[in-house]
């Protein structure tokens, strides 16, 4: 157990501080502060992938994340809502056209394993691939459930994604791939939805919840058993 009486005879609190910081990224946690001065937990596994965090943007408001109540398919509240820069590739290149467009496109994996630890196991070939193009957002979820009696799920089993994953441990609505208009240029963003117990990845490092991370072309996201790879080309 940790003591603070390990330090007292430290010439000053900043050697305290330090020794606290080196206990605590021994035994798994650390807190990385953002530009914004808040702090994200993160395990220690992945604490060295600084190139990440710079890609998650600082400010929550923006994100629209629970921001309208009426907002719902069937009876099912949908947890994202569009923020105020968000744009198309469709809607984008119509504003802007150019000979060169981009291809925003993922390719889905799945792991037949009981782990994502194992890779020998991921699919050689994409169980389907899709091009981003004419929606502003692209919400990941669970696919339906399928069970003997329906009945026993009628009613709370109601489809929400555009992009399905048949897995039981994922939720209705994971995460969210979101188009944006930065400073007049188009970018992909990534925001978990903080509604399953299950993390979403990129390139192995955990992100926080309810914030916009950037996508870069060759990225993998890791869904449980399922891997997403991005390419822009």
């Amino acid at each position: 157990m940790y003591k603070r009486t390990r330090y007292n005879n430290r010439d000053s609190d900043k050697d305290s501080s330090q020794n606290r910081y080196r206990y605590n990224n021994r035994y798994h946690n650390r807190y990385d502060r953002y530009d914004d001065g808040r702090r994200s937990y993160q395990t220690n596994q992945y604490h060295n992938n600084e190139k990440l965090v710079t890609r998650i943007l600082p400010d929550f408001k923006p994100s629209g994340l629970l921001e309208l109540d009426s907002n719902n398919i069937e009876g099912v509240h949908i947890l994202h809502v569009d923020p105020s820069d968000s744009t198309s590739p469709e809607i984008y290149y119509s504003k802007y056209p150019t000979s060169s467009e981009k291809i925003f496109k993922i390719s889905i994996f799945k792991n037949t394993a009981d782990s994502m630890k194992s890779k020998d196991n991921v699919s050689e070939k994409p169980i389907e691939e899709i091009e981003l193009y004419d929606q502003k957002h692209y919400l990941i979820g669970r696919d339906k459930i399928e069970v003997e009696n329906e009945d026993t799920v009628k009613g709370k089993d109601i489809v929400v994604a555009d992009i399905l994953l048949k897995d039981e441990k994922l939720a209705k609505q994971q995460c969210v791939l979101q188009f944006r208009e930065i400073n007049g240029e188009l970018k992909l963003y990534l925001m978990d939805l903080n509604c399953s117990k299950i993390d979403t990845l990129i390139n192995d490092m955990v992100i926080p919840k309810s914030r916009y991370v950037e996508l870069i072309s060759g990225d993998v996201i890791v869904l449980n058993k399922f891997e997403i790879v991005y390419v822009c080309n």
